[in-house]
Formats: C-alpha cells, sequence, structure tokens
C-alpha cells in the first residue's frame, strides 16, 4: 500500500505478510495515515526501513517508532545525512523541524536478506542519489526510493549525489528481473523493462537530435 505525502508528494509504503507482520519503507510524513493503514490491517509493525536519508522521506519515522516500538533501519552511508535533516529541510522550506530519529540501526551491518517479523527484505546497495541509497526487493516488488524513478533516474545534485555511482547502480538493477514492479520515492510504480526501455528511448532521441 502507498501513502502519499508532503510537498514533495513522497511515497512511503506499508507492506504486510503473513500473519499480520508489516513494515513500513519510507514514511515521509503524516505517521497516523500508516498508523490507520497498520491498524486496518490488524498488523503488527516489525520495521521501518529506509532507502535513503533525505528529509522528505524521514518525517514519519520517530512518531511511528514512539508509537510501535519498531526498530528503524538505514543505511550507514546516509547517518550523517539523517542528522543533517533539519539543515537541509530549511534550504527547500521554512516549515516546522523534522523529529530526527534517535536510534538508527545501520542496515549493512544486518543479514541480507534481513528479516523483520515473517517478512525477508532483500536490500541492494545503489548509491549515487545518495551515498547510502538502497533498494529493498520483497518478492517480487522492488522499492527503488529515488535511485529510480518512473520518468527516469534519480537527481544526483543533491547532498550525496553521484552521477557515475548512480550510473553504475542502474547498471546493477539492469541485472534484475525486467518483470520486477518497481515502487519509485515519487510518482507511478513500473516494472523495470518499462524503465530501462523508457531510458533507452530517451538515449536515441538524444542521439538522434546530434544530427
Amino acid at each position: 500500500m502507498a501513502l502519499t505525502t508532503g510537498p514533495f508528494r513522497q511515497n512511503g509504503y506499508v507492506v504486510v505478510g503473513s500473519g499480520g507482520d508489516a513494515l513500513v519503507i519510507d514514511p515521509g510524513g503524516e505517521a497516523d495515515r500508516f498508523l490507520t493503514a497498520l491498524e486496518s490491517r490488524n498488523a503488527t509493525l516489525k520495521g521501518i526501513v529506509n532507502t535513503h536519508g533525505h528529509f522528505d522521506h524521514i518525517g514519519a519515522v520517530q512518531d511511528l517508532i514512539d508509537a510501535t516500538g519498531a526498530p528503524f533501519l538505514l543505511h550507514s552511508g546516509d547517518h550523517a545525512l539523517l542528522r543533517r535533516a533539519n539543515l537541509y529541510k530549511a534550504l527547500f522550506q521554512s516549515r516546522e523541524a523534522i523529529r530526527v530519529p534517535g536510534t538508527v540501526i545501520d542496515l549493512k551491518t544486518e543479514s541480507n536478506p534481513v528479516a523483520l517479523g515473517s517478512l525477508s527484505v532483500e536490500w541492494i546497495e545503489t548509491p549515487g542519489h545518495t551515498d547510502g541509497s538502497v533498494c529493498l526487493l520483497i518478492e517480487d516488488a522492488l522499492f527503488t526510493g529515488d535511485t529510480l524513478l518512473s520518468k527516469g533516474p534519480g537527481r544526483t545534485d543533491l547532498p550525496g549525489g553521484d552521477r557515475k555511482k548512480l550510473e553504475q547502480s542502474l547498471d546493477v538493477l539492469r541485472g534484475l528481473p525486467p518483470t520486477l514492479q518497481a515502487y519509485p520515492g515519487h510518482g507511478r510504480p513500473t516494472t523495470l523493462a518499462q524503465f530501462f526501455g523508457h531510458i533507452l528511448d530517451s538515449e536515441k532521441g538524444e542521439h538522434a537530435g546530434r544530427h
């Protein structure tokens, strides 16, 4: 289930497995909506995992921790970015500060896949949008954060961005089954085949335009 929040229309996700065990991915804000979604499914939150640490993806994390006691996992490459969330937020908007999570588990030190209740989550390092960006593979669903969006790759001009690393990460994702459904941090879902087909068409158009 996708929940879109905030002025940047960020996608957070609630994934419910067998027995009602649940995972929340990238809760950007409006924690009450995530809690309502969990309650309506009689689900127990076993973990909060973020694909990266930009401020628009973490706004509801601490509220969910307070309400459920669930652990919060984030790749250590983005821990510094997490701590500076309100500094970066101030550069984009002047609204109230985010409650930056005080306790974070380094995803990189966890098993892969990581077990959260009955849910098995494979994490794939995909730096480029940020240094600690990951994609999360749960069965036939790939949660891509801002590494891969429906209309193209994520930005690399924000804190933590690196275009060369992002290109390498996209090569990694090209090696996954093309039928995987990709759920991005912004915009609509797409399959990997559709995403890379769109990129190929764009590259062909750019090449043709040079002649």
